[in-house]
């Protein structure tokens, strides 16, 4: 599939042959305008002229019916619709909520702190830890549907008040969460999904954090709501000095100077030194997910903590889309 090219979208031309597959759900709301929820095969073209097909979970009101033959339906996607209609706020509500972005400002030497206002945001509930899922590309542009692990991207709620604010690392590269944040301005609108998230806080004897930046946001909010006299150990792996984030807790932070953060065995080395109580409390890991396997095996088959004991959360590995 590499040197296959999709059979472009435009404004007036059909995208391609659409296959009804299993669960075809039809609604027509007029003669031309027509919501479908259909798993689709789309068409591709090979240098060699052959032909091979990608199978996509499709929902969208965009669609004006073409024609029928047999049992395929034509379809001409719009880049805006006929006749669009949307749903009611409060039942988008119970899924999602919009906000405007208040501030923008630099937090650390690669991160950005992003704050969310608005009347929807301040009714928002969340508990430290959770994680919020945003749009980063718009939802009812067809164009995006063939991608449709490249219109979400998720970030831990750094601190939530009346309103909400998140830490956006720009790791380089020109992934779709990297484009989102370097172009954001204040005053712009933003949807996301609502709060949800397990990686929070536990009840345990003492409370350990280890990760990468990534993780870091989320673990300065859950530090932040800690009772003054619970005990908390943990280390932080960052690139620079510079990419530390301001946390409520003294932690131990380990530098990589420019070396990869992916399945990262100095970090392991820097937990494996870190002095713990002798009985197990609740383990926080977070970061890339290879690297949070080998802190996991650590503590299990070295330490002998129950795996029960220990909360993961993976945030990013290298060449999985949705994740970079």
């Amino acid at each position: 599939m590499g040197d296959s090219a999709p059979i472009p979208l435009c404004r007036s031309q059909p995208c391609g042959i659409l296959e009804h597959m299993n669960g075809v759900r039809v609604k027509r709301f007029d003669r031309t305008q027509i919501c479908i929820d259909v798993t689709i095969k789309t068409l591709y073209r090979t240098p060699e002229g052959q032909h091979e097909t990608r199978r996509t979970r499709l929902r969208t009101k965009n669609a004006i019916h073409l024609d029928n033959a047999g049992s395929r339906t034509i379809l001409r996607f719009m880049t805006q619709p006929v006749a669009q209609r949307r749903p009611n706020g409060r039942f988008r509500e119970l899924f999602s909520a919009s906000g405007v972005v208040a501030e923008i400002q630099p937090i650390t030497r690669r991160m950005r702190r992003i704050r969310l206002e608005g009347d929807e945001v301040a009714r928002l509930g969340s508990v430290p830890g959770q994680h919020v899922r945003v749009h980063v590309a718009d939802m009812l542009d067809p164009r995006n549907w063939l991608r449709p692990r490249d219109m979400l991207r998720t970030y831990s709620i750094w601190r939530h008040d009346q309103g909400i604010e998140l830490c956006v690392l720009d790791h380089g590269g020109d992934s779709p969460g990297v484009r989102w944040a370097r172009e954001l301005t204040v005053g712009q609108g933003v949807s996301f999904g609502r709060p949800e998230g397990s990686f929070v806080l536990r009840d345990g004897a003492h409370h350990l954090f280890a990760g990468d930046e990534t993780a870091a946001v989320a673990f300065g909010a859950m530090l932040r709501s800690l009772a003054p006299d619970a005990a908390a150990y943990g280390v932080i792996e960052v690139d620079e000095p510079e990419d530390r984030l301001p946390l409520d807790r003294e932690l131990q932070w380990s530098y990589r100077h420019g070396k990869p953060a992916a399945a990262s065995t100095a970090l392991v080395g820097e937990l494996s030194r870190l002095e713990l109580p002798e009985e197990p409390g609740v383990a926080y890991l977070a970061g890339e997910a290879r690297t949070i396997q080998m802190l996991r095996a650590h503590l299990v088959s070295d330490r002998g903590w129950p795996r029960q004991a220990i909360r993961t959360k993976p945030f990013w590995t290298p060449g999985k889309r949705g994740m970079d």
